[in-house]
C-alpha cells in the first residue's frame, strides 16, 4: 500500500472535519470562540454548502429528492479515496522506487503531467524535492474530466534496499495548495476546490509492506485548508491525528481525532465512535464520526455502506431529515 493511500486519509480527514461545523468562511481561528453549538437547523442550512465534501442524506419519508446531476458530481473525499489507489499519482509518496534518477515526466489521460522538478534530490536512500500537477488531466468512468494544479514539497526519508529505498516517513506541504477541478463532457464545471496543507508527517508502520492492526500507518497534519472554488468558502483544521491500516479482506481501517475551527472562532471535536471501512475496491462498508460541541451537545454522521460516499447524521439525538435522499 503507498503512504499515498495515508496522505488522501488526511484529506479525508480534512474533509469530514468540515461536515459538523456548518461555518461559512475559514477568516477566523482558535481565537477563544468557545465550543461550537450544534443544531438541526444548522446542520440542514449548511447541506448544499457540506455536499461539496461528503453528502448528507436521509432514508426518512420527508427527505428531498436528490438532484440526478449530482451523480455526476463527486465529492473531495471520493476522488481522494480514487487518488489514493492510482499509481500515477502516488508522486513523493511512493513506497519504493524514489531513487537518484529522477523519475520521467508522467502525461495526463487527457493532457497535462505531473513531474518532479529540478530541484529533486536523493542521497543514501532520502529524497528532497517539489513534485508538481501543471493541467495534469483525467477521465473519469462518466466522461468527466479531473484536471489538477499545485505543487508540493517533500523530504522522503528511506533506507536502501535490493527493491529501492524503503519509506518510513514523509514530510510535505503544500502551502499554496493543491487545486483539483471537475468537468462534465460538455465542459461544464461540476466541482472546484484547493487543498492546502502545512507541517503533515508520515510514519510508515510496516516500511515496505502494508500496516497492520499492531503497526498501523500514523499520520498527523498542523493544518489544512480546503476551500471551494465554487463557492469561495474555506474550511480549516488544525492538529488532528490518523491512524489506518489493511484488512485482511484488503480494504482498510481508519480511525481520526482531532478539531476544527469555525469562522468566529468557536471549535468542535471529531473522533471515530466506530473506525471507517472500505472493502478492497474502496466501497465503504461503514464508520461513524462524532462531533463534540457546547457541553453535551453532539452531532454524530453514519456511514452508509455502499459505493457512494454518504451518510445520515443526528445532531443531539434527533435525526437530520430535511437533506437529501440516501442513494
Amino acid at each position: 500500500m503507498s503512504s499515498l493511500k495515508s496522505w488522501s486519509s488526511a484529506a479525508i480527514a480534512a474533509c469530514t472535519l468540515a461536515v459538523a461545523a456548518c461555518q461559512s468562511d475559514s477568516s477566523g481561528g482558535p481565537g477563544g470562540g468557545g465550543a461550537t453549538t450544534f443544531t438541526t437547523a444548522s446542520v440542514e442550512t449548511g447541506i448544499t454548502t457540506m455536499s461539496a465534501f461528503i453528502n448528507v442524506c436521509s432514508n426518512d419519508a420527508g427527505a428531498i429528492a436528490a438532484d440526478p446531476a449530482s451523480d455526476c458530481d463527486p465529492t473531495v473525499l471520493e476522488q481522494m479515496i480514487a487518488l489514493r489507489r492510482d499509481p500515477v499519482l502516488r508522486g513523493p509518496f511512493e513506497r519504493f522506487g524514489l531513487t537518484s534518477q529522477r523519475p520521467a515526466d508522467e502525461m495526463g489521460s487527457c493532457g497535462g503531467r505531473a513531474r518532479y522538478l529540478d530541484d529533486y534530490s536523493h542521497s543514501n536512500g532520502t529524497t528532497t524535492g517539489t513534485f508538481a500537477f501543471e493541467n495534469y488531466c483525467s477521465v473519469g468512468d462518466a466522461g468527466e474530466q479531473t484536471t489538477m494544479n499545485g505543487q508540493v514539497t517533500f523530504k522522503n526519508v528511506g533506507t536502501p534496499s535490493a527493491s529501492g529505498p524503503i519509506t518510513s516517513r514523509v514530510e510535505a506541504d503544500s502551502r499554496d495548495g493543491i487545486t483539483q477541478t471537475v468537468r462534465n463532457a460538455s465542459g461544464q464545471t461540476l466541482a472546484s476546490q484547493r487543498i492546502a496543507f502545512e507541517g503533515y508527517r508520515y510514519d510508515a508502520g510496516v516500511p515496505g509492506g502494508d500496516p497492520t492492526a499492531s503497526s498501523p500507518d500514523e499520520l498527523k497534519s498542523s493544518e489544512v485548508r480546503i476551500t471551494n472554488l465554487v463557492t469561495n468558502k474555506t474550511y480549516r483544521q488544525k492538529d488532528y491525528r490518523i491512524s489506518t491500516y489493511v484488512l485482511p479482506s484488503g480494504g482498510d481501517r481508519l480511525t481520526i481525532s482531532g478539531r476544527g475551527y469555525r469562522s468566529d472562532g468557536s471549535y468542535f471535536d471529531v473522533s471515530t465512535a466506530t473506525a471507517i471501512t472500505t472493502d478492497d475496491d474502496g466501497d465503504f462498508l461503514g464508520g461513524q464520526l462524532e462531533f463534540k460541541g457546547k457541553d453535551s451537545e453532539r452531532a454524530v454522521l453514519t456511514l452508509v455502506p455502499g459505493d457512494v460516499l454518504q451518510g445520515t447524521m443526528t445532531v443531539n439525538g434527533q435525526p437530520v431529515t430535511n437533506v437529501p435522499r440516501c442513494r
